[in-house]
């Protein structure tokens, strides 16, 4: 190949690898504006390989999930200080998931707050020993999930994200008082390593049905004008796909090790 044509050819190779790389930049690297993101992905027409089952927004989850920590802990942050000194001496800052619980422990230092528990997959494993769970505040953690495990639940904060992950775009931040079993035995029912919920928002404390919950979906259906259309007081039973079916035996399994 003459030594000119090889320098055309060169070129011409290293000028679209270029191209490519300035167009396709953007969707790995924080270049971008965020609030740009989401516009240049439908002007390139790219759609995110999906890392997890979770459903995704409109800016890519390797961005997404580093978006709303800093608000988050910093609100946490002040309801902790809201608390009594005894009542911080005794509190337990209780994340969802393993990307709260670590928030809190990486921002809170600023803050002065204790480390976070989570039954999150290794989270789990690493809840620090002579916690009561006398007062709790749970991060991102339904309250109608918390109601029959507690004396009291307070809900005393939210935080809005409308670029992060749909699952944590709006994040609550609840009060807990007086676990009614001891923390040693809700322990083991946190735990959650692939599932979506932990063993504690399907089971009940000894001596409490269900039915007894704050709320009670029957009630109202019972109480409901006959006009008035019934809202579903209970999740239908869709037929599992085989990925469904393999996810629900892991989760399985996760509960009972």
């Amino acid at each position: 190949m003459p030594e000119d044509r090889r320098v055309r050819v060169t070129s011409g190779v290293v000028t679209i690898l270029l191209l490519g790389w300035v167009a396709t930049a953007p969707y790995v690297l924080p270049i971008l504006p965020i609030h740009l993101v989401p516009r240049y992905m439908d002007m390139l027409g790219l759609k995110e390989v999906r890392p997890e089952t979770r459903p995704m927004g409109n800016v890519p989850q390797i961005f997404a999930d580093m978006l709303g920590s800093e608000q988050l802990v910093a609100e946490v942050a002040r309801v902790y200080a809201g608390l009594t000194p005894d009542e911080r001496h005794h509190s337990v800052l209780w994340g969802r998931d393993f990307g709260v619980a670590g928030a809190i422990d990486y921002f809170g230092r600023a803050y002065g707050l204790p480390p976070a528990i989570s039954g999150h997959q290794n989270y789990y494993l690493w809840r620090p020993p002579g916690q009561s769970g006398e007062l709790m505040i749970a991060v991102g953690i339904p309250e109608q999930d918390l109601l029959p495990w507690f004396a009291g639940v307070e809900s005393v904060g939210t935080v809005q994200c409308d670029l992060c992950m749909p699952d944590r775009q709006v994040m609550h931040i609840t009060v807990c008082r007086g676990l009614k079993v001891p923390l040693d035995k809700f322990w083991p029912l946190v735990k959650c390593w692939t599932c979506d919920k932990p063993r504690f928002v399907s089971e009940r404390p000894p001596g409490q049905s269900r039915s007894t919950s704050s709320g009670s979906d029957e009630m109202e259906s019972v109480l409901a004008p006959p006009n008035k259309p019934l809202q579903a007081t209970a999740k239908s039973t869709p037929r599992l796909s085989a990925r469904a079916l393999g996810l629900e035996q892991r989760c399985r399994y996760d509960r009972d090790t």
